[in-house]
């Protein structure tokens, strides 16, 4: 049998079937924690609650980040690790009513890890703490958008600079001559146990990581100025 597309239907089942096993929404693994495997799951709930106006969707990523914020806006993230931001995505939502509380604090207070996280001598972002020099395609989702929207939020273009820098050192770094595929990331001190021959490469193109990228310009391109120097060139990367 043929399946028809139907994107919102399909995206409904899978939001369904996830939300039944786990009503609340704090089991989803791995548990109780601010994690980029629910991040990712519930942005896409979300964006679904939002797009067919379903408040139920809404609710249950409303219930997972009341949980998982303090009231002081305090957050229990992983330190040292770009996966660990990916969840203050679904914070902007929550300042249409509550603007100036413990949301806003806390999407501040994840935005600020970044002002010191260690960066390649191109100005790349290490993808971990414990991955020196290394890139990878994944660090631009975790990133790249949040940077986007946050720079749309406070006015600051370096954000959205930011974002659009790590965008083509990523690219650049890890493209195939041979293929034009990306690999998964790359080693700007080839120091890595996968380097090769002086390759700072991964051996890898990685069909998550091959998602990941794309689908991070194109949310950068949602929350990118439509006269920014760089937007056609974004695209043109896309």
């Amino acid at each position: 049998m043929i399946h028809q597309l139907n994107p919102l239907g399909d995206a409904g089942l899978l939001c369904d079937t996830l939300m039944n096993r786990y009503p609340n929404p704090l089991d989803l693994p791995p548990a109780h924690r601010w994690h980029y495997h629910q991040g990712v799951f519930l942005l896409g709930v979300l964006r679904l609650g939002q797009t067919v106006c379903e408040s139920s969707y809404i609710s249950y990523v409303d219930q997972w980040i009341g949980e998982l914020v303090g009231e002081d806006g305090s957050v229990d993230y992983t330190a040292g690790e770009l996966d660990a931001l990916q969840p203050a995505n679904l914070l902007f939502h929550r300042l249409d009513v509550d603007s100036d509380g413990r949301y806003r604090r806390a999407l501040d207070l994840l935005m600020g890890v970044l002002d010191d996280f260690p960066r390649t001598d191109q100005g790349g972002f290490w993808h971990k703490l414990k991955y020196p020099n290394q890139q990878w395609l994944d660090g631009l989702y975790m990133i790249g958008p949040l940077s986007a929207r946050y720079s749309q939020l406070t006015g600051d273009s370096r954000w959205i600079d930011d974002a659009v820098t790590q965008a083509f050192l990523i690219a650049d770094g890890s493209r195939d001559e041979k293929t034009g595929l990306l690999r998964h990331g790359f080693d700007r001190s080839r120091s890595a146990a996968w380097v090769r021959n002086g390759d700072m490469r991964a051996p890898e193109s990685w069909g998550r990581a091959l998602g990941w990228f794309p689908a991070a310009l194109l949310d950068i391109l949602d929350w990118m100025p439509d006269d920014h120097s760089k937007r056609d060139c974004v695209k043109d990367l896309f």
